[in-house]
């Protein structure tokens, strides 16, 4: 089945999860880059240098909520095999 099995769906997302930071984290160089050639001399570092700050906080928080989420899944459902293991 590959990637539609949803057995191992915690490790999965945390998978996507350092996959979009580093997606996320490239994007954010490109864009400042753009950004900063399109702009006049004097708004020419300021705003890419903005763009990279926070490029770099909101790909990380999302990454820290999915992987996070990712962890949630895992131990939940160890918790249930310990659970169904005493029963």
């Amino acid at each position: 089945m590959g990637i539609f099995n949803i057995e191992n769906a915690g490790k999965k997302v945390k998978n996507v999860a350092k996959v979009m930071l580093i997606v996320n984290l490239i994007l954010t160089f490109v864009i400042a880059i753009v950004e900063g050639d399109a702009l006049p001399d004097r708004l020419e570092v300021i705003i890419p240098f903005l763009i990279i700050v926070f490029g770099i906080v909101l790909s990380y928080i999302s990454y820290v909520i999915l992987y996070a989420f990712g962890e949630l899944v895992e131990n939940s459902k160890s918790i249930k095999e310990r659970i169904n293991q005493k029963n």
